[in-house]
């Protein structure tokens, strides 16, 4: 671009776009409100609030921000890790991926089992009930199992469901799981509902015992994700 020094017109002989967005090639141009070319084209660094938007200043703002040493660990970095890291695995599964599930799956099922298991021997033939409705001369069972879980027996057939789904991999299962959980917790609030109107100390002990999962477990579980 060649502009006569002094004037208010230059001569473009290449075809570009100016700030001011005018195209052309090989005439004369007048740029706008009287302005030069280089006050027009010094307009293309700031946006149309006057804010920089050079890519580079953008850049390395972000990476003092990442790189801060003062604020590292206190804005839930654990969270876009994850994040990320899960991102990727779906894009780029692992080789592996699929023995981890398979053998996730059946430890979830045997533990589930067992689980189960130890819930109906723990509540004992005389308190056992398929209904959310207590039986009638029913006791609350508060030792063993039901001393870290309060639904062993509704906790061990999720358990199974899931890990049985991971283990083969079927979509159907994993839905069918998705909906086991939701009618089991539906299912076991009606039946805390009932069992405090039939046992005055039932939500003393709700809030002592984890629903489906030892509380000390939830608690580490969820201070790790505040971190």
């Amino acid at each position: 671009m060649l502009a006569s020094a002094g004037a208010h017109r230059c001569l473009v002989f290449t075809r570009t776009v100016d700030a001011a967005g005018l195209f052309t090639r090989g005439r004369y141009l007048q740029p706008r409100h009287g302005k030069s070319v280089r006050q027009l084209a010094a307009r293309g660094s700031t946006g149309s609030d006057g804010t920089d938007t050079d890519t580079f200043a953008v850049s390395k703002k972000l990476a003092n921000e990442l790189l801060d040493p003062k604020r590292l660990g206190t804005r839930g970095e654990g969270w876009f890790v994850g994040q990320l890291v899960l991102g990727l695995l779906i894009i780029f599964p692992p080789n592996q991926f699929e023995a981890l599930s398979q053998a996730a799956g059946v430890a979830g099922v045997i533990g589930g089992l067992g689980l189960a298991g130890a819930g109906v021997f723990g509540i004992g033939a005389d308190n056992l009930s398929p209904f959310p409705t207590p039986l009638d001369d029913s006791r609350l069972i508060t030792t063993g199992i039901y001393g870290f879980v309060r639904h062993p027996m509704y906790a061990g057939l999720l358990y199974s469901a899931w890990g049985l789904a991971a283990a083969s991999a079927n979509p159907a299962r994993l839905l069918l799981a998705l909906g086991l959980t939701l009618l089991l917790n539906k299912k076991a609030d009606l039946e805390e509902t009932r069992m405090s109107e039939r046992h005055s100390d039932y939500p003393e002990y709700a809030k002592a015992v984890g629903r489906f999962a030892p509380k000390d477990l939830l608690a580490s579980l969820s201070n790790i994700t505040k971190s």
